[in-house]
């Protein structure tokens, strides 16, 4: 039993959370309760196993609370209440929390809520520590920023947030992303569910029992002494070169406003591969089947994140002429570059600039043709 495939399967009956909902909260299971039992030597560093991710949809309809409360069933099954940090704190409570218990799981079935208590911190900076605390180092905290002086080791911190598509257009701003905060999450858009079911049924006893028998073998396998460091066999190291390849040309390049949340996927891609290789394979070795199942999962986020910031983000001018070539091009099918320029009542200096940079994201093609007295049309 897989239980990164089984468990989306389990969640059919108990919700109609949009699919993609269900399969990523298999991710943040098995991450929460494995810790840092596992990790990756990356150079000097290491790469620990933990997520942060905010799962996006319109409404209540979409039940991302439904699924955070099935997730923190399990993980408390399997590793109990303590790990699990209240919605509200302050930046000394979240110092004292992660000093007596330094494996912490939050959630934030309203991720404003989390927003609210980095704002009203004017003096310090839970956001620039949360930022920090991503990549699970040993840190100290001297006694100017907290009432004493702490050191904090053997760091594991999940935060599994779930918001509207309004609030975070409201609150996602420029600032906010180059700050460093909000690309360290994976963002889980779903733009529509798959159904809509009135009354859910009861949990399937038997397939939970079969579920948590799984999660228990995995627990068994990575033990639970000192972490046990995973390698990658060079076929998936030859993957993970290509999916980094891609990344660089199609999205780095280019050194746009959301280059870090592509940067931090090929991150993603390797916690995932190693989440994989224990769940599918029992192994500590990455191999080339793990890797590409990784890659296809972060590889479909960022094609949901894409679509969400084309679609719907318009924080600055550019931003929001792109939005209108895009919606202008879609609604007729194929357009000509005059008629883009009557039609949206812009310079061709501005549209140029639009049009180059869809045109190298893949976003939009172009196409010539003859058109009378021998001119070549542009056709996008």
């Amino acid at each position: 039993l897989k239980f990164i495939e089984e468990f989306p399967d389990y969640c059919e009956t108990l919700t109609d959370a949009p699919r993609v909902y269900k399969e990523e909260s298999a991710f943040d299971i098995l991450s929460s309760i494995i810790g840092r039992r596992i990790y990756l030597q990356w150079g000097e560093d290491r790469i620990y196993p933990n997520i942060y991710k905010i799962y996006i949809g319109k409404s209540t309809a979409f039940r991302k609370s439904t699924m955070q409360k099935v997730q923190k069933r399990f993980v408390e099954d399997i590793i109990g209440f303590n790990s699990l940090l209240a919605n509200r704190f302050s930046y000394e409570g979240l110092i004292a929390f992660i000093e007596k218990q330094s494996h912490v799981i939050s959630y934030f079935d309203e991720f404003a809520n989390l927003y609210e208590i980095l704002l009203k911190n004017y003096t310090l900076s839970p956001e620039a520590f949360l930022t920090e605390i991503f990549e699970c180092p040993d840190m100290k905290r001297e006694g100017a920023l907290v009432s004493k002086n702490v050191i904090l080791k053997n760091v594991f911190i999940n935060i599994i947030g779930a918001t509207t598509e309004s609030w975070l257009l409201k609150n996602m701003n420029e600032t906010s992303i180059r700050g460093g905060f909000l690309p360290r999450f994976l963002f889980v858009w779903a733009k529509k569910k798959e159904c809509t079911m009135p009354m859910p049924s009861p949990p399937d006893t038997i397939q939970r029992g079969l579920l948590l028998g799984r999660l228990k073998e995995i627990m068994k396998l990575v033990g639970n002494g000192d972490s046990v460091p995973m390698v990658m066999s060079s076929e998936a190291k030859n993957v993970y070169i290509r999916f980094h390849d891609f990344i660089d040309q199609k999205y780095l390049s280019m050194d746009s406003l959301y280059s870090p949340f592509y940067s931090r996927a090929l991150t993603y891609v390797l916690k995932y591969a190693m989440l994989i290789a224990i769940d599918y394979e029992n192994t500590f070795t990455i191999s080339e089947s793990s890797m590409e199942t990784a890659v296809i999962k972060i590889d479909r986020l960022l094609k949901g994140f894409q679509e969400f910031t084309n679609e719907e983000v318009s924080f600055n001018k550019y931003q929001a002429t792109r939005k209108r070539v895009l919606e202008y091009i879609k609604n007729k099918g194929e357009v000509k570059r005059k008629d883009l320029l009557q039609g949206l009542k812009m310079t061709s200096k501005d549209l140029q600039t639009v049009l180059t940079t869809l045109m190298e994201e893949e976003t939009v093609r172009m196409r010539t043709m003859k058109s009378g007295n021998n001119k070549t049309a542009h056709l996008y």
